[in-house]
């Protein structure tokens, strides 16, 4: 039987790695399989959106304590109050431990069927942050310990270590981007031995080219660690003249335009060629309007079609689809987001018709009380701030809440826990570098 047959036998090690439950070389050995089977990468995904229900942070259902209610409607008459009240102090001690037994369990339930008990303390479930408007000076102030986190656990070669920080291996590449995103991410205030980290890290990902530009293994995970990387590498480029990683870039550019699909989208790299979505394609335009930016003109045209295909994902509504126009099996949140800062940071993109809708939804996805997802709070900080109009209270309160998570003792302290739906995957390295670039953004 064909291994692209619906039943190949490799599928049933898809929950295993997804999970993170496979050691190093029989993940990486599986991931190379997906890449190439059609069969085994629907259910990949199949799987990755049953985890994704899972994992996803849900509306608390309040505790009803039922002892003032009680004690409410006791007679008011005093005698007969003194008859009843060692009964009822007793019953309203045992309808409060109730309430707070049901409480607990609820939290505690809830926080191991997500499996999020080896990434968030049972504390920071039980009672969430406070959190207020960030002001521009806590926004500074967390980015600064955060900076100086990703700087003292950078490891001598230059990458951050994915498995020391919690995350997969197979996101080496796009880690260590994401932490060189959030060190550039303001170029105005990069100091000198910030400077140092990142000449180190771009000489590590410049190392991991191969020769046909490719950032990093093959993989299911290929085109997110590329992108990432060719970002970084743009950003190391913007900031200071390196003839050796400008060639760096161009040769990555190039992969990515190789890898455009006929429809104008990006998918998997060896999957199906009708196989595109927008999770991926956002990044690889990210990557190419940066370049566009930077003078690596012979992008544009890949950009106009990759702009095209992702104008056709944007429903009446204004949501951004996943394959095609409502079209959401995650949601539309993030995706919206992220379609709606690709399109304003092109050359025409205030102008699109499609944008005033879009950024109603991002608006809406900001005032979102929910315990922020990282990944979702930067690229809605980007396109707000992308879309310009001055301070949004609805942003100012989402970057409250992610304010509200960071670490402040210890030897981490600087960092944000990964405590969302992403931070399996991608650690400690993750959520704090997109917790940066949200607060950089915004």
């Amino acid at each position: 039987m064909s291994k692209n047959e619906q039943t190949c036998s490799w599928s049933e090690e898809i929950p295993a790695l997804l999970l993170g439950e496979l050691g190093p070389t029989r993940a990486g050995e599986v991931e190379q399989h997906i890449s190439g089977c059609a069969a085994c990468l629907a259910q990949r995904e199949a799987f990755g959106r049953v985890l994704f229900r899972l994992r996803a942070p849900q509306a608390e259902q309040p505790v009803r304590d039922l002892a003032p209610d009680i004690l409410a409607r006791l007679p008011a008459a005093a005698a007969t109050w003194q008859r009843r009240s060692f009964w009822l102090r007793a019953a309203a001690l045992v309808l409060a431990s109730v309430s707070v037994g049901a409480a607990f369990f609820w939290h505690t339930h809830r926080a191991a069927a997500f499996d999020l008990a080896a990434t968030v303390p049972p504390s920071a479930i039980l009672h969430e942050p406070p959190t207020s408007s960030a002001s521009p000076a806590d926004r500074a102030a967390a980015v600064a310990q955060a900076s100086a986190w990703l700087e003292r656990t950078q490891e001598a070669d230059g990458h951050w270590d994915t498995a020391r920080w919690g995350a997969q291996r197979m996101y080496s590449i796009g880690l260590t981007s994401l932490a060189l995103l959030a060190l550039s991410a303001d170029e105005h205030a990069v100091t000198p031995s910030q400077r140092a980290v990142l000449a180190r890290g771009l000489d590590w990902l410049a190392a991991q080219q191969g020769e046909h530009g490719q950032l990093g293994p093959d993989g299911s995970a290929t085109m997110y660690n590329h992108s990432m990387a060719t970002l970084a590498l743009l950003e190391g480029v913007a900031l200071e003249t390196n003839s050796a990683h400008r060639a760096a870039c161009r040769r990555a550019l190039a992969f990515i335009t190789s890898a455009q699909r006929a429809s104008g989208g990006w998918g998997y790299s060896r999957g199906p060629a009708e196989n595109v979505n927008t999770s991926i394609t956002v990044w690889q335009l990210q990557a190419l309007l940066r370049a566009e930016a930077l003078g690596f003109a012979e992008v544009r045209p890949h950009v106009a079609r990759g702009l095209a295909w992702l104008g056709e994902r944007v429903s009446a509504e204004g949501r951004m689809g996943y394959r095609r126009a409502d079209d959401f099996p995650n949601g539309a949140e993030t995706l919206t987001a992220a379609g709606a800062l690709c399109l304003l940071r092109s050359a025409d993109g205030t102008r699109d018709p499609r944008i005033a809708r879009m950024l109603a939804w991002v608006r809406g996805t900001a005032a979102q009380p929910a315990t922020p997802d990282y990944y979702r709070c930067y690229f809605v900080s980007a396109a707000l701030a992308a879309a310009g109009g001055g301070a949004d209270p609805a942003l100012e309160k989402m970057l409250g809440a992610v304010l509200a998570r960071q670490t402040h003792e210890g030897a981490e302290a600087g960092s944000w826990t990964p405590g969302d739906r992403w931070g399996r995957a991608g650690g400690r390295i993750y959520a704090t570098a997109m917790a940066v670039l949200a607060l950089q953004a915004g």
